[in-house]
């Protein structure tokens, strides 16, 4: 229990950090007054450096989360998933008297696994 609130308190500060940085990036700089007197130059434009913090997702932790909670458990690496597993395990889950969980179970596991792989890209650069 206490590696889950870990792991969320990592995750909501990961994504506090995104946003805090997204938005300090749209606030434009102000000029100084030194600035705005010198135009008899105009400035060339310098090389620009774009970096995007991704946080990235343990594939690792996808699966133990969705082996012990099942399509709950994927929320942790694809929300989309988990919603659409959800829905899918319950119909099933009632139609077959729980036997059908024997094969979304296992669909649910490789699914967060692949997306957690997938969402592993940590920082971007690009220089124009």
């Amino acid at each position: 229990m206490n590696i889950l609130i870990a792991i969320s308190v990592k995750t909501i500060l990961a994504n506090i950090y995104c946003i805090a940085i997204t938005l300090c990036s749209r606030i434009p700089l102000q000029k100084k007054e030194t600035d705005m007197q010198d135009t008899s130059v105009p400035a060339t434009p310098a090389s620009q450096t774009t970096i995007h913090v991704h946080t990235s997702k343990s594939p690792g932790i996808a699966i133990i989360l969705t082996v012990l909670f099942g399509p709950l458990g994927m929320f942790y690496s694809t929300i989309s998933g988990g919603f659409i597993m959800s829905i899918i395990t319950i119909i099933v889950g009632i139609f077959t008297f729980g036997f059908g969980l024997i094969v979304t179970w296992p669909i649910c596991i490789l699914w967060a696994a692949l997306a957690a792989k997938g969402d592993s890209k940590v920082i971007t650069t690009q220089t124009s």
